[in-house]
C-alpha cells in the first residue's frame, strides 16, 4: 500500500470515529442517567 493510500485510509477511519462519537453524544448520551465516578465529591 502506498503512503498516499495509507493516509487516505487513516483519514477515513479518523472521520468515522469522530462521527460515531458525535452521534453518541447527540443521540445516546442525553437518555442516559447522570453518572459521576468520583462520588461523593463530584461537582455538578
Amino acid at each position: 500500500m502506498s503512503h498516499l493510500s495509507k493516509n487516505s485510509v487513516s483519514r477515513q477511519v479518523e472521520t468515522a470515529v469522530l462521527w460515531l462519537l458525535s452521534a453518541y453524544k447527540r443521540f445516546v448520551s442525553p437518555y442516559l442517567p447522570a453518572a459521576c465516578r468520583y462520588e461523593p465529591s463530584c461537582s455538578v
